[in-house]
């Protein structure tokens, strides 16, 4: 992955997005410190950003304090699987055992 000032960046931004969308990744720096990754969106990963919220809390790499009442209602509930498995089930095996 090639690296990328910020600078140099926001003034070839078209130049890369070009690079971008043959498949280049590029990891964009600030004073020589990486901050962000530039990488193509894979074809099955275009999904509505409630999708892509929810996978992300699945996986447990965002969680969210004390959200709002709105906010838990746009989401819905949220099912934790481990393995396909439902958290509750998996509660009810070990408790059989």
């Amino acid at each position: 992955m090639e690296n990328v000032g910020s600078s140099k960046l926001k003034n070839s931004l078209n130049s890369y997005l070009k690079k971008v969308k043959s498949g280049a990744r590029f990891v964009i720096t600030e004073r020589n410190r990486p901050v962000a990754r530039l990488v193509p969106i894979e074809d099955g990963n275009k999904e509505d950003p409630q999708s892509i919220m929810l996978d992300l809390l699945g996986r447990g790499l965002i969680s969210i304090e004390n959200p709002s009442p709105e906010f838990k209602i746009k989401l819905g509930p949220i099912i934790a699987t481990v393995n396909g498995k439902s958290a509750s089930s998996i509660v009810i095996e070990d408790r059989e055992k």
